[in-house]
């Protein structure tokens, strides 16, 4: 195979695997720069060892997942880490699914200055935000997902919401 069509077949398989990979990988990571390494890693092993070397791949998604669990598991075998999920019980009950007023903050404001402050929370915040705003989850979905309580879920994200407005002077 040239490589012109290598990498129009890497794109190919980039464009409609991406969303699905990088969700993965984002939700087994405790770090989110973590998730960005395994997630370049993958795709790097995919274009190496299975284009270049020609490997038939019926199931792309599937394989690339595949190698994303292999990386995650060597990389908290590597690091000797446990992830560990947040079982705290005891957060805000009934809190609105959405809020306009707290999705204000970010109307006057560029993406820039919004992801420069989300940069400055916790991990657990900046895994709430991406999962609402980049990967546009429910609340239920963030829950479970992240095997946390969603009254917990939405506890956080409009404290997040709170301290962005707060940055932002608004």
């Amino acid at each position: 195979m040239k490589k012109h069509e290598i990498d129009a077949l890497f794109n190919e398989i980039y464009r409609s695997t991406y969303p699905a990979v990088s969700r993965y990988v984002f939700f087994k990571m405790d770090k989110i720069d973590e998730s960005k390494d395994i997630l370049q890693n993958v795709y790097v092993d995919l274009y190496h060892d299975a284009l270049i070397k020609g490997k038939k791949i019926d199931e792309p998604e599937a394989y690339l997942i595949k190698i994303a669990q292999n990386k995650i598991a060597n990389h908290y075998k590597k690091a000797k880490r446990i992830v560990v999920q947040d079982t705290d019980e005891d957060w805000v009950q009934n809190i609105p699914e959405d809020s306009d007023s707290a999705l204000q903050a970010i109307q006057h404001a560029t993406s820039d200055e919004i992801w420069g402050i989300i940069e400055e929370m916790d991990e657990l915040d900046k895994k709430i935000l991406i999962a609402r705003f980049r990967y546009e989850m429910t609340f239920p979905e963030i829950a479970e997902t992240m095997a946390i309580k969603e009254e917990k879920i939405k506890a956080r994200y409009y404290r997040s919401i709170k301290k962005i407005q707060k940055s932002l002077n608004i």
